[in-house]
């Protein structure tokens, strides 16, 4: 994953990210409020990095990855309930609890 910063043209690189899973990431979501991005991959690993303030994206880190049985479509976390819900290649849904990466809900 790069992270680039669009306060110029063209647009700089900060930072190169490599997350646990080295297959393609497939779903993503960016919370900014608490500063975190998700990413699904296609072999159904989940990674959470931590995004860290304005200014930090250089020091982007993966804080915690759990595995999902099927290739991550689509990525949207609800920080409300501090749960990741997760769409699969098979049209399934998914609602995870990020505290622990254990699923609370099967659809």
């Amino acid at each position: 994953m790069s992270v680039y910063s669009t306060l110029k043209y063209p647009p700089e690189l900060l930072s190169s990210i490599q997350c646990s899973d080295k297959s393609s990431i497939r779903g993503f979501h960016i919370d900014f409020l608490k500063q975190f991005i998700f990413a699904g991959t296609q072999n159904g690993k989940i990674c959470i990095l931590e995004l860290g303030l304005p200014g930090k994206e250089r020091f982007i880190k993966e804080i915690s990855n759990f595995q999902s049985n099927k290739l991550v479509r689509i990525v949207k976390y609800n920080r409300k309930r501090n749960e990741l819900i997760t769409g699969d290649s098979d049209g399934k849904l998914m609602v995870w609890s990020v505290k622990d990466g254990s699923p609370v809900c099967k659809n």
